[in-house]
């Protein structure tokens, strides 16, 4: 396939230019999974929802957003790329590595209320649903990280870890239910504090 040109304004819509354009999509995914193997970081990609293709039921304000035109590269677009990425995901998820899944049409199901300013960019309620979504999915391919508490030590006080940032040595204190006051804690920063 050849690349994508841009189209003159006033021109005929080609529907071969959303589905070349679904193919680069995947290919860019292929490319940033490559990087991410070599340098050995974690990978995720999830396919946004925007209107027309994610299946919401509009308020009066959102069904203005988006023409006739626009939804329809959009829909060949949506239908040529979802199965492609659901090809590269069975090919290339490997749990606690990398993660792609496409939440195009889960993120606004049920969801009556306005979620978008304009025919793409997400309203604070939109960015939530969609960030919920993601962390379900970062869960699922077990991208998270898992937060492991040191053991306990002889004295509860003694809290000065280097490999823990000052609000992980907090959270590790409150996990082992320790009783140091907040002036002992800071000055547990430097070292051991003796409670009398």
């Amino acid at each position: 396939m050849g690349r994508m040109m841009p189209q003159a304004p006033g021109s005929a819509y080609e529907p071969e230019l959303s589905v070349e354009a679904a193919h680069v999509y995947i290919e860019n995914r292929e490319r940033m999974l490559f990087i991410a193997k070599q340098k050995g970081f974690r990978f995720a990609s999830f396919l946004q929802p925007i209107t027309g293709v994610d299946g919401k039921t509009y308020t009066a304000t959102e069904s203005q957003y988006a023409s006739p035109a626009v939804v329809q590269k959009r829909q060949i677009f949506y239908q040529t790329v979802r199965p492609l990425l659901g090809k590269f995901a069975s090919a290339n998820e490997v749990s606690g590595v990398s993660c792609v899944a496409d939440i195009s049409t889960t993120s606004f199901a049920g969801v009556s209320e306005m979620v978008y300013a304009d025919t793409g960019h997400l309203l604070a309620n939109g960015n939530e649903l969609v960030a919920q979504h993601i962390l379900t999915e970062l869960e699922r391919c077990k991208l998270l990280p898992q937060k492991v508490f040191p053991p306990a030590r002889k004295h509860p006080c003694v809290v000065r870890e280097p490999d823990l940032r000052p609000d992980e040595e907090l959270a590790s204190l409150l996990h082992r239910n320790t009783l140091c006051s907040p002036q002992s804690y800071s000055r547990s920063r430097l070292g051991r504090v003796d409670i009398a």
